[in-house]
């Protein structure tokens, strides 16, 4: 009668235990925050960003990715579409650009308006607003990298033409001519000094 009474109260406890698990996760699990859906466009790469990335407007988290997928009405395109709290004040100057967490190479989206009096966005729900997306700054380096090392090779063959043989002989005669025509000059300043006397 006593091992039942002991599986009795084990079990009664496990139950209990178990209850009170999911309604604790049904608790940290209740979000009553309404969002909107937006659609970001971005014709460049959009490596590092997954599903659940964050979305901030000027570092504050305003919401989440919920999904990324290529156009199919434009195959250059990438839609990535974002779950944005609702009561954010999103313009039509509002412009988004991937930016990266630190050294892990996640992404996140970072919303910035633009100055001046732009309109806000609606969100109707039926058609979710587009709001363009910028080349971040690596993409920015990327695409102005083949003209940059262009430049630094131009300068790297000026310079060698600069410190060719040639020009460092040219150099080298130009300052033995200078040297001897300042000591030419001292000389003549010392036979001077007696007939200005």
């Amino acid at each position: 009668m006593e091992n039942r009474a002991h599986a009795l109260a084990a079990g009664l406890f496990t139950v209990l235990l178990l209850a009170a698990l999911l309604a604790v996760a049904a608790w940290f699990r209740d979000n009553t925050t309404v969002r909107d859906r937006y659609v970001l466009v971005a014709t460049q790469s959009v490596s590092g960003l997954s599903v659940q990335a964050v979305v901030r407007l000027r570092g504050v988290e305003v919401g989440r990715v919920e999904n990324i997928r290529f156009d199919p009405e434009n195959p250059r395109a990438i839609l990535i579409t974002a779950l944005i709290d609702r009561g954010t004040p999103l313009t039509t100057g509002t412009r988004a650009q991937l930016a990266f967490q630190g050294v892990t190479g996640l992404a996140y989206i970072e919303l910035t308006d633009a100055p001046g009096g732009a309109q806000p966005l609606p969100a109707d729900g039926r058609t979710p607003p587009r709001i363009p997306v910028d080349p971040s700054l690596l993409d920015q380096l990327a695409a102005s990298g083949p003209g940059l090392i262009a430049s630094i090779d131009e300068v790297a063959r000026r310079a060698a033409r600069l410190l060719s043989d040639e020009n460092q002989a040219a150099a080298r005669a130009t300052l033995d001519s200078i040297q001897q025509a300042g000591s030419r000059l001292a000389t003549l300043a010392d036979e001077a000094r007696p007939v200005l006397a």
